[in-house]
């Protein structure tokens, strides 16, 4: 099978810059590894921007097909170039020109980077998720949540502007951050202690659970996976453990973990969550990640190896 394995690195090809920019990047040794796997399957493979291109590379590497004949897919790892809803830019392209892909389509995008609107997702479907609030200017009054809380842009990912904070003064200062780096409203939710724990979904129509990875944090101060924390620039070490051990009341099969509520909010949001799993086996959402990073240090990473270990043949 042809596949095009489609990411974002450069943002020149565009007619013009407008609107917010993107920040994340796949890193080159990230994207050969994807390259080099997928022609171990004995696949034709090549990669492109995900940019005003787009339609003509592929265009040229899979013509259209004829009944029968198998087409082509895409890999998408796209992040887009810019706009609010950047993530959604190649799948929309793709859906346009009819090209499969492997991913979240355009709503599932839509909703999982709007972090309020997954949070009414989870609550709509009966899923527990940390009491929150917006703040949209930066003389905000103060929301009716207790310290600790966490805030971070409503609208980004990687845990870009992700900060705890215990009291007032930190709060305004966080915020501000946001606001002035980001030029967005902040989400403000309440802080639960417990284990920090990601569940990946694959497939459709039901997706199919992978092993749950629980993330290990080392000494030091904050217990959640900062953006620092993923671009090795903390200074601590964060470990992960696949399949994450869950309290013996709960199925040790990982495929059970999520339900059908889970499954239900995931198939309009995304293929990942993440929620923290308290002593007392009860877990609280935190997110839904609709592009879910495929580099080593990312949970995704993991969780397929022993996922394949529990599957007939």
């Amino acid at each position: 099978m042809k596949i095009a394995v489609v990411y974002n690195r450069e943002s020149q090809n565009v007619i013009n810059l407008f609107g917010v920019p993107n920040r994340e990047k796949y890193g080159k040794a990230a994207i050969r590894r994807i390259v080099e796997v997928l022609k171990k399957g004995g696949h034709q493979v090549t990669t492109f921007e995900g940019d005003k291109q787009l339609i003509i590379n592929l265009e040229r590497f899979m013509p259209r097909v004829v009944r029968g004949e198998i087409p082509g897919m895409v890999f998408n790892i796209s992040y887009g170039i810019q706009g609010q809803a950047r993530y959604t830019h190649v799948p929309g392209i793709l859906e346009m020109v009819g090209v499969p892909y492997l991913g979240s389509g355009p709503l599932a995008h839509s909703l999982a980077l709007d972090k309020v609107v997954a949070k009414m997702i989870f609550r709509q479907n009966g899923l527990p998720t940390p009491d929150f609030a917006v703040l949209e200017t930066p003389d905000f009054e103060h929301p009716p949540l207790d310290f600790p809380m966490i805030v971070k842009p409503k609208n980004e990912a990687v845990s870009f502007g992700l900060k705890i904070v215990h009291n007032a003064p930190e709060l305004r200062e966080a915020a501000r951050v946001i606001f002035d780096k980001f030029n967005q409203p902040v989400l403000a939710e309440q802080y639960i202690e417990g284990r920090e724990i990601n569940v990946g979904l694959l497939g459709n129509n039901p997706p199919e659970p992978l092993p749950p990875v629980e993330l290990i944090f080392g000494e030091g101060a904050p217990p959640i996976y900062t953006h620092e924390d993923k671009t090795h620039k903390s200074g601590r070490e964060v470990t992960q453990q696949c399949p994450a051990p869950l309290t013996p009341r709960r199925p040790k099969r990982p495929r059970h973990l999520p339900s059908k509520r889970l499954q239900r909010s995931a198939a309009m949001t995304a293929p990942v969550s993440t929620c923290a799993w308290m002593p007392t086996g009860i877990s609280t959402f935190w997110k839904s990640t609709a592009l879910p990073a495929w580099d080593r240090a990312a949970p995704m990473w993991r969780q397929p190896k022993p996922w394949a270990w529990t599957m007939p043949g």
